[in-house]
This record gives structure tokens, C-alpha cells and sequence, in this order.
């Protein structure tokens, strides 16, 4: 039993009975910016999300949590109204990128004190310049032309060591052209080490049609069209099984859900289906999989244009045709 208070034209507030007085919090707004590493940034910019300011990723405890482990912590709560709300998935997503990012610049700069004092001194010109020659650069590569020359100067040779240390800290951070560029180095890197890979594999799992990442999600039932928000609609309904449309609504809604079981999909596929590896130890098993038994891999994972995660992997079996005469040989036996 409710009762139903008219408010306004056309807005309504429903207080359950059974239900305790209704807490009301007064957001006051204030004109001092916070860092995203203070320990009040979270509570003051998602209220909706805590309502009190603390429990955030940042709050000070006992134990410290590193900001990482503490988004990771919310992100996969059984509550999924962190991971579903999209400021705050994608505010998640960008500290984590740039704390990557700031660690391994840290790393390089206490390794070569030296280049911190060039970058504090480097002229936005020279920057510039170099920036435009990597470019020219690349187009050369690509069109198969020789190579343009950097006029070697005091500055540029200086601006070219910095530029390399920030291309390698972009690298680490997600999304970014440099971490492609990274992925394509461990690739020729693979292939240097392992020449030619036995296995070319693409996987997609196809996360929008996952009735599990929907159970788990919620059903999304905000829309006319949409009608089950749980299994108990689709029994009142008559529905034996959720449809399609409903299925996608809720499994696209959820990223992080959907991120963690590709990659429960995809640490299968490599222990069990492909060569038996394992994570822990960082080598196969000695049974492998059912390819055989792996040697090495190495994975590149992208969105598809529907929005759903698939990987490209390259694999080398132990005891396997290297070569096309080896292979022959290999067939005759």
C-alpha cells in the first residue's frame, strides 16, 4: 500500500507506508575546485552515488587501497549502479588511464633526472617541430618513401629524447595511438623471437547477446518496448524467456560487466582450449590443451563497431610445423 502526493502538475511522489521517513540531503554547491586524488573529490562530484562522502576510492583507511584496487572494488560491487553509470565508468576509466601513465613517466624521470630539466627548458617551437617531423615521418613509412631527416640540433636532440619518454608513458595509457603503436612492437617482437605463429586466432564472444551479463546487469525496463526488469516480469507476462531486444538493453549497459566475462572468456580459451597456459606460473601445462602445448602468445584486444570486445591472438605450439617444408614432412609421417 502507497500513498501517492501530488507535488506538481504532472509530478508525482510515491511514499511506501511500511517504508522509513525519507532522508532528504541538501547538495550544496561551492566554487573550490578539487583534485581527483583529494579525498572529498568523489563525494562532491557523484552525491548520487555517495550520499554521505565517504566509502569513494580515495577515502582515507586504516589499510590503504590503492586507487586502482578501490575503483576496481566499486566497479564489481553485486550493486551495479557504480559500473552503470556512465560519468562514472568513464571518470574510472580515465584515472586509471592516467595514473598508468604518470607512473611510468615517474619511473623514467627517477631513472634520468637529467630529462626532467630538459623538459622544463624545452621551447614550444622545437616541441612543435618534432612533433611535425614524427608525422612526416609516418607518412613516409606508410607511402614507402625515404625516411625525412631531423635537422640535428642541440635543442631537437634533447626534445627527441623527451618526446620519447612521453611516447612510452602514453603507451601504457588505454585508448591511446601509442598503446597501438606499443601493441604493434610486441607483435614484431613475437615474430622475432618465434618467427612465423602456428595459430592465427580472432575471437569474439559477442557480449550483446549474453542472457548471463543480462541476469547479472538487470533487465533495462525504462524503455515502452522493453517489459522484463527481472524473471518474475517475464512469468507475469508469459514470457518463458526474455527477448532479444531485452537481452541486448541490458548487456550493453553494463561495459565493466561485459569487459570481465571477455576476459573470463578469453583466459579459457588460452588455458583450456588452445595450449594450456597458465596465468600463474606464465607457461603451459604439461597435458596442454587441445592444440597441443603453447609456447608463447600474444593478444591484441579492440571494440567492434557494435561495441562488444574481440581479440586477435597469435600462437606458437610446442613441437608444430615451422615451415611449409616442415609441415610436408610433418603430413608424411
Amino acid at each position: 500500500m502507497t500513498v501517492v502526493v501530488s507535488i506538481q502538475p504532472m509530478t508525482l511522489l510515491v511514499i511506501p507506508l511500511w517504508s522509513r521517513p525519507i532522508r532528504r540531503f541538501q547538495v550544496l554547491h561551492s566554487n573550490t575546485y578539487l583534485g581527483s586524488r583529494d579525498s572529498k573529490y568523489y563525494g562532491g562530484a557523484f552525491p548520487e552515488l555517495f550520499c554521505y562522502g565517504t566509502g569513494t576510492p580515495n577515502s582515507p583507511r586504516r589499510v590503504p587501497v590503492s586507487l586502482e584496487l578501490g575503483l576496481r572494488h566499486l566497479l564489481l560491487l553485486s550493486d551495479r549502479r557504480f559500473a552503470q553509470s556512465a560519468i562514472f565508468s568513464l571518470v574510472a576509466f580515465d584515472e586509471l588511464a592516467r595514473s598508468r601513465a604518470h607512473s611510468n613517466l615517474a619511473v623514467k624521470l627517477r631513472a634520468n633526472p637529467k630529462a626532467a630539466n630538459e623538459m622544463v627548458s624545452l621551447s614550444p617551437e622545437a616541441l612543435k617541430e618534432l612533433l611535425y617531423h614524427n608525422e612526416k615521418l609516418e607518412h613516409a613509412a606508410r607511402a614507402g618513401r625515404p625516411l625525412p631527416e631531423l635537422n640535428t640540433s642541440t635543442e631537437l636532440s634533447g626534445a627527441k629524447s623527451i618526446f620519447r619518454i612521453l611516447s612510452d608513458s602514453a603507451g601504457k595509457s588505454f585508448g591511446t595511438k601509442e598503446e597501438r603503436l606499443e601493441m604493434r612492437k610486441r607483435v614484431y617482437a613475437y615474430y622475432h623471437t618465434f618467427d612465423r605463429p602456428h595459430l592465427m586466432v580472432t575471437a569474439s564472444p559477442r557480449d550483446d547477446n549474453s542472457l548471463w551479463l543480462a541476469v547479472n546487469a538487470g533487465f533495462d525496463a525504462s524503455t515502452p518496448s522493453s517489459a522484463a526488469q527481472s524473471f518474475d516480469d517475464l512469468c507475469s507476462s508469459g514470457k518463458a524467456f526474455p527477448d532479444q531486444d531485452d537481452i541486448r538493453r541490458a548487456a550493453l549497459k553494463d561495459p565493466y560487466l561485459a569487459a570481465v566475462r571477455f576476459d573470463n572468456f578469453a583466459c579459457f580459451f588460452f588455458e583450456q582450449i588452445v595450449g594450456g597456459w597458465d596465468k600463474e606460473t606464465g607457461k603451459a601445462h604439461e597435458t596442454g590443451g587441445l592444440f597441443g602445448k603453447a609456447v608463447a602468445y600474444t593478444a591484441g584486444v579492440e571494440t567492434q563497431g557494435g561495441g562488444t570486445l574481440h581479440f586477435h591472438a597469435l600462437i606458437t605450439l610446442e613441437d608444430f610445423p615451422a615451415t611449409h617444408d616442415e609441415e610436408k614432412r610433418w603430413e608424411c609421417k
